[in-house]
Formats: structure tokens, sequence, C-alpha cells
């Protein structure tokens, strides 16, 4: 499962909502207010039956033309939810976040004949799976459990665990030289950004862990579905991967392969160790993330003409996009392989990432295929390269 993903991810962070049933921080998920609405149509509907009885027909028709007015805005959300959960992909964790909240009408309906081999399908047809007030139903749950998750003490203190982690390694790693000095300057980035439990739906049901919108002052971590300690474990992982991209954010001189390459290595260099080890078939502790990006990135510190330390690429990454490191990793890529040959790598990969996705492939997918293909090419130049000095 991927970190994160090219994804247009919502600030939001929950199931898409009307404009007004959402916000993006604090507690207030729009639960009450979407309650609320449905409660006062239900209402306006019951009053406008008492005026048509009490023959008051004109007060009747305002008060179910305001009625249907309210409707319109649950319905919308029906249709919404129903939409979004009708295009996630099937899986057992889908089933699995499911099953407490729609698991017993699930069974109810299969024993009454319906044919969805999921619960994922039944909530998202519209025609033949669960009735709209039981996607209505299972949104209030779904946000109610997601405003409990943001408040959980474990999750809480992962959190904070997390970020103060992340500050006293950003400040080891610049003493011992591994990061620019740079990264000191940026640090307040992180000491003030929110780190928010976000909705599942648009992590971990589509296989992010996580995301960091760029230009954004936050970061989102995918509640956890399961409470065991992995889980846990999980969520801190996640955080310490994308509060680095917070803190070293995305600009036109590292592109994105490069930039998720050296956000994992330094996540797992924080966590394990071995900071000079880029190769994850080297690793003694491997997260299987971003392992083509990484490995691409290997063979260009480490298969050219000599071997570049490791420090010089993540001290470029955590320099500011004009600083002097980032200038020293260029140069010495250039010496090692060829001028143009950064160029030519970061040209290529997005060549092939444009090319896989249009054949319908994943970003995330995509850019995995593109850098492994393109490190297999750099692998066969550097075997004619060395073929050719033997002679």
């Amino acid at each position: 499962m991927a970190r994160h993903s090219l994804v247009e991810a919502p600030e939001t962070a929950i199931l898409t909502l009307p404009e007004g049933f959402s916000a993006a921080r604090g507690n207030d998920l729009g639960g009450p207010a979407l309650a609320a609405t449905t409660r006062n149509a239900d209402l306006l509907a019951d009053n406008a039956a008492y005026f048509e009885n009490t023959g008051a027909p004109h007060l009747a028709h305002e008060v179910s033309r305001q009625a249907a007015e309210e409707y319109e805005a649950v319905q919308q959300t029906v249709d919404e939810v129903r939409a979004q959960i009708a295009n996630a992909p099937d899986s057992q964790l889908a089933e699995d976040y499911l099953r407490p909240h729609i698991g017993r009408a699930y069974d109810a309906a299969r024993r009454r004949g319906s044919a969805h081999p999921t619960m994922l399908r039944w909530l998202g047809d519209k025609e033949y799976g669960a009735s709209d007030s039981q996607v209505l139903d299972f949104t209030l749950q779904h946000i109610q459990l997601l405003t409990e998750r943001r408040q959980d003490p474990e999750d809480l203190e992962t959190i904070a665990w997390a970020r103060s982690d992340y500050i006293a390694k950003v400040e080891q790693n610049v003493a011992e030289g591994r990061y620019d000095a740079h990264a000191l300057k940026t640090l307040s980035i992180v000491r003030e950004a929110e780190i928010i439990i976000g909705d599942v739906w648009d992590t971990r049901i589509i296989g992010n862990k996580g995301y960091h919108l760029q230009g954004k002052d936050f970061v989102v971590v995918g509640q956890r579905i399961y409470d065991d300690d992995e889980a846990k474990k999980d969520v801190y992982d996640t955080i310490m991967h994308e509060v680095d991209h917070l803190q070293f954010p995305n600009d036109t001189t590292e592109p994105r392969w490069r930039r998720e390459a050296l956000a994992e290595h330094n996540t797992l260099s924080m966590m394990y160790g071995d900071p000079e080890v880029l190769n994850p078939a080297d690793r003694k502790h491997e997260s299987n993330v971003y392992t083509n990006e990484r490995r691409l990135m290997h063979i260009l510190m480490k298969e050219g003409h000599y071997d570049i330390p490791t420090s010089v690429c993540t001290r470029s990454h955590t320099s500011s996009s004009t600083g002097r490191s980032r200038r020293t990793f260029k140069t010495a890529i250039s010496d090692s392989w060829a001028p143009t040959m950064l160029e030519w790598v970061d040209n290529r990969v997005n060549q092939l990432t444009e090319a896989f996705v249009g054949q319908g492939i994943s970003p995330h997918t995509a850019m995995s295929a593109a850098t492994g293909q393109t490190g297999d090419e750099l692998l066969v130049l550097v075997q004619g390269m060395r073929q050719h000095n033997k002679k």
C-alpha cells in the first residue's frame, strides 16, 4: 500500500458532503448539521400534512416547499456518498470497515435474495442495493467514528510522538551532515502544522496511507481500521513520511519520483538507521514503499563512474531550491555519468509515467513502473560502459 499517491484529495478529508456540512479542521465534521437537516425536513413534512388536514392549503404548500428543499440537501448527501462508494475498489479493508456499520443490514438483504457480492457494491447501488435511509444512517455513523478517531487519546499521543521524534531527528541529521542546514530554518513549519486523522475513503480504502497537499499547512493520515499494534505503528510511519513532504515541498528542481524516493529513504533512516543504504534490496528493515524510486536513486548515486555518498542527495533534498547542496548534487551526477544524465532520467520517468497512465494505470503505479523501467535501462547502460572499458 502506498504512503500516498496522486489523488485529488478533498481538503475536508471526509466523504463528499454538500458545502456547509463538513470542515477541514477541528472536530465538527458536519454530522450534527446533517442530522439536524434531516430532522427538520421530517418536521416540516409533518407540519405540511397537519396544515393540509386543518384546512390551510396555502400554508401547507409553503411548508411543504421548505421541506422539499431540506430533503433535497439530504438527498444530495446520499447521492454523493453513494457515488464515491460505488467508485471505490473492492477490498478486504473496505469490507472490514463497513461490517460494523452495515453488516447486519447487508446480511438481511442477502437473505432476502440480494445478489451483491460485497457490502461495498450493495451500499453503492442506488437501484437494487441499500436504501437512501440506510446510506444516510451509514454516513452519520461514519462521521461520528471519524470525529471519535480525531479525539482518540492513542492517536493523539502517536501524532505528538511522531512530530517530536521527527524534529529531533532532523536536528540530529543536520548536526551529522546528512541534511542541509537549511532544514533547521523550516522546522517551524513542522512545529506549527496540523496533523489530521483523515477519512478512510480518500486514504486507506483507495490505497493511500496519508497525504500532504501542496501549499497546505497540514498533513492527513488515514484513520485506523484495525486496532492492533501494527496499525498504530503505521500511523507513525506515515506521519514521518508526509511531514517530510510538508517541510521539503516539491519544486521544479526536484521531480516527484526523486521527492518520494528521498522522503521514504529519510523515513526509513530515521526509524531504522542505515542512512547510507539507498537500495531497498540492501535494507534490513524494508517498507516496500517507493522501492523502484529508491532503487533508481541508488543506481544514479552508486553505479556511475564513481560512488556518490548518499548524503549528497539527502542534503540536496533538504536544502532550498537555490541552495549550494542542490548544485552539488547535480554536479556529482554529471561528473559520475554525463552532463545531461539527470535531465534525461527525469524526462524518461515523466515520459514513461504519462504513457502508462494513458493505458489506464493509476498515477502511483505508473510512476513505480516508469522508475523501474528507467532503472533497468540505466543498468544496461552501465554494463555497456563497463564492457567498453574492459576493451
